[in-house]
């Protein structure tokens, strides 16, 4: 069953994506990673040390260029044979919280996460080759072993969290308690990540929110700010989106590319101003019909 998981022998991997741990919901993940309308998707290589149970392994299967590879997803040299400096994308999942210590401060918890992100910034940040990445942390003050540009234990203030490399693991918790007050939360934020449309009268936001407008089956994506928008404003990309490209802009993803801004690192930036200029290597966060 193993071999059959492994990429064939003398892929070229590129632009794949490469996670690192497992969890318990690692099929939804995969799932979500291809719930947009790209074509084709992108190859996907899952690192761990425990082999996944029968189950995830024929779903692996099931998916079409979902590898599993046996191993430790913290050895430099296994991310080095699987081409992680073409890789599109990083992902270091924390550990799962039963085996984590017990310890109040945690210190140790996220050293395989911490010690990939370092080493991925030391090994190929300078060459020009990082891909992007995203770290999952089970303890929010262990950001400070992977902020680089400030000096700072605050997680929402540390520029990894604001450039969406950095999420606390607990924040699913933190949500569950929020919809206690909020009900719509759940709906809307499974219907942002999964796509599709929201069912059931309690959680539906077309039937809460905008009354009686037909439901969508809609997905959140990041795309480049179109060339000819480069150094116009904010305002008119969204009117071109929304009338023309049947998108609905949310938000920008600052890129570093730009010296007036003076950012090192990119940032997330929601629901600009209208006369916010856009610049090359800006993304934007649009909501798209499925």
């Amino acid at each position: 069953m193993v071999d059959r998981l492994q990429p064939p022998e003398g892929m070229a991997l590129r632009s794949h994506i490469i996670v690192c741990g497992m969890s318990q919901s690692m099929g939804l993940f995969v799932q979500l990673l291809r719930s947009v309308r790209e074509r084709p998707y992108r190859v996907v290589v899952v690192i761990n040390d425990v082999l996944p149970d029968k189950d995830m392994a024929e779903f692996f299967l099931s998916q079409g260029q979902v590898y599993f590879v046996l191993g430790s997803p913290h050895d430099p040299r296994i991310l080095l044979r699987y081409n992680v400096a073409t890789a599109y994308k990083v992902v270091a999942l924390a550990r799962p919280k039963e085996t984590c210590a017990s310890s109040s401060s945690g210190a140790m918890d996220d050293a395989g996460v911490i010690f990939i992100i370092r080493w991925l910034q030391s090994a190929l940040e300078a060459k020009g080759t990082m891909p992007g990445v995203m770290v999952e942390l089970v303890h929010e003050a262990n950001v400070k072993y992977i902020e680089t540009t400030a000096v700072t234990e605050h997680f929402e203030t540390t520029t990894q969290y604001a450039a969406g490399t950095v999420l606390q693991s607990g924040f699913s918790i933190v949500m569950l308690c929020q919809s206690y007050y909020n009900p719509l939360a759940v709906g809307i934020i499974n219907c942002l990540i999964k796509g599709g449309k929201c069912n059931g009268s309690a959680v539906d936001p077309t039937k809460s929110v905008v009354g009686s407008m037909p439901g969508r089956a809609v997905v959140v994506k990041q795309v480049d700010v179109p060339p000819s928008f480069v150094g116009r404003r904010y305002k008119e990309l969204f009117a071109q989106f929304l009338s023309v490209e049947d998108m609905l802009p949310l938000g920008l993803y600052r890129g570093t590319k730009e010296p007036t801004l003076q950012n090192t690192s990119p940032y997330v930036y929601t629901n600009p101003e209208a006369s916010a200029v856009l610049y090359s290597g800006d993304r934007v966060f649009v909501l798209v019909p499925l």
